[in-house]
């Protein structure tokens, strides 16, 4: 729905300033800054649960995946040449969710935080109001999750059994292709497919209380993930 309503704001500005824009050529302004979202059409960072440990307490693996589709909205810029360009984009996504079960007496409170930083290079091929570009970009992500989980009691409100963190850093190369659509030399929209290998480490943190019996560990990991995304990617660009 954001998505829709910045479209329509955007093509009708593009409407009252088309007509003096119209003789000048969609491809020749340098300076092109983008404001971005990433992952539109992600599951938004569902909380899956395991029950191998204790109950409710979050999984790592099943987190891990979904905490990286996480929607992201983020700002870029380009330096163009004849035939290619300079990009480099910052996106940013923030989520705060608390889910409660009054029946089972238990719920759950979550909050994660996403960044990441590319800086890459593309070539691009042009067609009259349509541009096709391809490239890579280098990157850096940084994850951060925070789990609370708790009992209900009616007299004595929230009794804190578990909490949990879990943060991530990953690096690599991602080659991408996109397609970007002119609305007028000043304003265009696209958007992009991506490759992402990545290497990342992990750590994890989490404490359980049983009846004040108090369980802590640790983790940590290391690895490499390949996977095609983002799930939905719109920006919305200016030229000049």
């Amino acid at each position: 729905m954001k998505s829709l309503i910045i479209i329509g704001f955007i093509f009708a500005l593009s409407l009252s300033i088309n007509a003096q824009e119209s003789k000048k050529d969609n491809f020749t302004n340098k300076h092109e800054v983008s404001f971005t979202i990433d992952d539109i059409f992600s599951d938004r960072g569902n909380v899956y649960y395991s029950y191998e440990y204790y109950p409710y307490l979050p999984y790592g693996e099943y987190q891990m995946y979904n905490d990286d589709n996480i929607t992201r909205m983020g700002l870029g810029y380009k330096f163009h040449f004849a035939k290619s360009a300079l990009r480099t984009k910052f996106t940013l996504g923030k989520q705060n969710k608390d889910n409660v079960n009054e029946i089972d007496s238990f719920g759950n409170e979550r909050n994660l935080v996403r960044s990441e930083i590319f800086l890459g290079y593309e070539f691009h091929k042009n067609f009259k109001n349509t541009q096709f570009f391809y490239g890579a970009d280098i990157f850096y992500n940084y994850i951060n999750t925070e789990y609370v989980n708790y009992n209900i009691d009616a007299i004595y409100g929230r009794d804190i059994y578990s909490e949990s963190t879990y943060t991530k850093e990953g690096y690599g190369v991602s080659p991408f292709i996109g397609v970007k659509y002119f609305i007028n030399p000043m304003i265009s929209i696209s958007t992009e497919m991506k490759l992402l290998i990545e290497k990342y480490s992990s750590k994890s943190e989490s404490m359980y209380d049983n009846n004040g019996t108090i369980s802590e560990s640790k983790n940590t990991a290391t690895g490499s993930n390949f996977r095609m995304g983002p799930v939905g990617n719109l920006s919305i660009n200016f030229h000049f």
